[in-house]
């Protein structure tokens, strides 16, 4: 503490939880129509995919491979929108770049009925937009992981339709981030810092598909699941559940 007053790490902490309990409180019921969406894809051992750019692209891949988590989420890895790219700052032009997320959308295995989520808390800008109604084209629901707040705040568009991934969405996941994904004020600094865009979206995912696994273990206790490898006995039980999907889950 600096006298008084809560240090920025602090005042961080203590916003993070706020914001989880309002969201845990006011996004229950779209995250209980999410879990529900994504328990119906792997009863049907079809696909959730998940699609974002830069830092939206790291939420992308927080729930694909991984342990403890759904098997059949496919992770769109989007060439040049990711942040190993360099120089790093072009991923800035390639999420604005109008065409680009049609072309890939149309290039991956969507099926009517899948479900794919889009992650952007800005919504603005072109890839999102475009991957989200390249789609539903295809007949997959669509939920949007996007901030509301941003939404409202008169942002626009980057997509020649003038809309916002909101408004391609059939579910809308909201972060409640302020503009500028910055959360924190600090006394000595005019700018705003602490990001919690990932803090909050990984939160959200996290629990929808616990939510989904909880929904199909009250149907069967034999679900495509991962085990961590590095439990014993994890490595075998992985292996052994995607020899059985090989020919749903390309992606793995």
């Amino acid at each position: 503490m600096a006298g008084s007053r809560l240090t920025a790490a602090a005042r961080y902490f203590r916003t993070a939880v706020d914001l989880l309990q309002r969201i845990a409180d006011d996004q229950a019921d779209a995250m209980e129509q999410a879990a529900q969406k994504i328990a119906g894809v792997v009863r049907r051992s079809r696909l959730v995919h998940t699609f974002g750019c830069g830092h939206s692209g790291l939420l992308a891949q927080e729930i694909f491979y991984r342990s403890a988590g759904l098997m059949l989420v496919n992770y769109v890895h989007a060439p040049g929108q990711t942040l190993d790219v360099r120089p790093v700052r072009i991923t800035s032009h390639f999420e604005r770049l109008s065409g680009y997320a049609e072309i890939l959308a149309a290039g991956q295995d969507i099926l009517p009925d899948d479900v794919v989520i889009v992650i952007s808390s800005s919504g603005r800008n072109a890839a999102p937009i475009e991957f989200a109604i390249e789609a539903k084209r295809q007949g997959a629901l669509v939920i949007a992981l996007t901030s509301l707040m941003i939404a409202a705040s008169g942002v626009k568009s980057r997509h020649a339709s003038g809309t916002l991934l909101h408004d391609h969405a059939d579910l809308v996941l909201d972060n409640h981030l302020d503009p500028g994904d910055a959360m924190v004020d600090l006394d000595n600094f005019a700018q705003r810092v602490g990001p919690m865009s990932t803090v909050l979206g990984a939160a959200i995912l996290q629990a929808v598909v616990a939510r989904a696994i909880e929904i199909l273990a009250d149907e069967t206790t034999d679900l495509p699941v991962f085990i961590n490898a590095n439990v014993d006995g994890g490595t075998e039980h992985n292996e052994r559940w995607i020899a059985r999907l090989s020919g749903q889950a390309r992606h793995l």
